[in-house]
């Protein structure tokens, strides 16, 4: 049974911590953004399993947005383009998504998604939750460590729903790279809607990558001591009872 203090106290370093990284810091966000641009332009340089297909990411909020999307694609961009929605932010959308197919010359797509919502806010969650937890600062840099990769994965896991549900895996696109049956497209949208456009997706799913890798590490450790148990003589564990 956990201590009411101890309860309490990771409530308090959870809720602190979690308020702090909220915080509208206009800095630290346009950071983070252009960290997950990085992060997408190396990852979608190649789509899955489908080497023509890639995905680059664009700052929506740069004022030469439309000089970088001309400059990325095979064909000069229509100048009406420049008055195109699809070309400015709209809310919490900040980043523009290019989608190419190297089969289809001449073709492609253009998608918009948020860097706060589909992976700043679950980073935010995974971060106070490591933080309050009430380890060793040793095994805390552990468990942080590993549960960044877990939600990486999981920002690109979103990231790929997404691209493959509104472009790759649609037929009715001229740069599409799989064409897959209507049930298995529709499943795959709900799904994407689900995964995507759901906000609570992105605080639930954190807990559980926390949750796992908490598990992980306390198994691990467990593991460690029945090894090290095993191999230490009898004399020397009986002489360390008696030092006990």
């Amino acid at each position: 049974m956990f201590e009411p203090k101890a309860i309490l106290r990771f409530a308090a370093i959870l809720a602190a911590t979690f308020a702090l990284l909220m915080w509208p810091w206009p800095a630290w966000h346009r950071a983070y953004a252009s960290y997950i641009r990085g992060v997408g332009d190396a990852a979608f340089s190649q789509f899955w399993f489908w080497p023509a297909g890639s995905v680059r990411f664009v700052d929506l909020r740069s004022p030469g947005v439309f000089e970088k999307m001309d400059a990325l694609v095979p064909v000069q961009l229509p100048e009406e383009y420049r008055t195109n929605d699809k070309f400015r932010p709209e809310g919490e959308r900040d980043i523009l998504l290019l989608l190419q197919n190297r089969n289809t010359p001449g073709s492609f797509g253009i998608l918009r998604t948020s860097s706060r919502g589909i992976a700043y806010w679950p980073t935010a969650a995974l971060i106070a939750l490591v933080l309050a937890t009430p380890v060793v600062w040793r095994r805390k840099a552990w468990i942080f460590v590993w549960a960044v990769i877990g939600i990486h994965l999981f920002i690109l896991v979103r990231l790929s729903v997404y691209v493959a549900a509104n472009g790759f895996f649609d037929r009715t696109k001229k740069y599409c790279l799989y064409e897959c049956g209507d049930f298995v497209f529709g499943m795959f949208r709900r799904f994407e809607v689900v995964l995507c456009d759901n906000p609570t997706v992105s605080f639930v799913v954190p807990v559980f990558i926390w949750l796992i890798v908490l598990f992980g590490m306390l198994l691990w450790s467990t593991w460690r001591e029945r090894i090290a148990s095993s191999t230490t003589p009898r004399g020397a564990r009986r002489a360390r009872r008696m030092e006990r």
